[in-house]
């Protein structure tokens, strides 16, 4: 997940609960809220 710096994440159960941790670090950090993605073959 990182290159050369150090990495932090967060699992939510809710979109809002994730966007209420973003409000709150996004002016301190570089922040993002992503979704995971999951595709089975066959």
């Amino acid at each position: 997940m990182t290159g050369s710096g150090s990495c932090a994440y967060g699992i939510f159960q809710t979109k809002q609960e994730a966007k209420q941790a973003y409000q709150k670090l996004k002016n301190k950090y570089e922040t993002y809220i992503t979704t995971s993605y999951n595709r089975r073959k066959g």
